[in-house]
């Protein structure tokens, strides 16, 4: 459906805007590898370490779970607890990084609540 005066047009089975799926296709242009890879973290420039699991990852950043929540912007260092891989894509994958917190969201797994936290790496030069 076409809303006039603003002109955003919507998506009726998705309840999505056509401009919010160009982004998201642009997004996806980098396949996400899932995994099972245990991580260190810790908010930058602070000494308390966290852990989680990062669940998937593409060159363009990462999402992991853990028992933490973290406000959007919110910049996290973290590293690959053990550095063992097979059967993965390692052109894409970093072992440590800076990145910034795209999205996180709360949601239960067993009897447990976790995050699931997506991250965007910070370019290096």
């Amino acid at each position: 459906m076409i809303t006039h005066g603003n002109a955003v047009w919507f998506d009726n089975c998705l309840n999505v805007s056509l401009i919010n799926q160009n982004i998201k296709k642009k997004m996806r242009e980098y396949v996400q590898q899932k995994c099972n890879i245990s991580i260190i973290y810790s908010l930058f420039n602070r000494a308390e370490n966290f852990y989680g699991m990062m669940v998937s990852y593409n060159q363009n950043g990462m999402t992991f779970e853990s028992n933490q929540y973290y406000k959007k912007g919110t910049n996290i260092f973290f590293r690959i607890k053990n550095c063992v891989f097979e059967n993965t894509d390692i052109e894409s994958l970093r072992t440590t990084s800076l990145a910034e917190v795209i999205k996180c969201k709360k949601f239960k797994k067993g009897n447990k609540s976790l995050y699931r936290t997506c991250v965007k790496y910070h370019e290096y030069y």
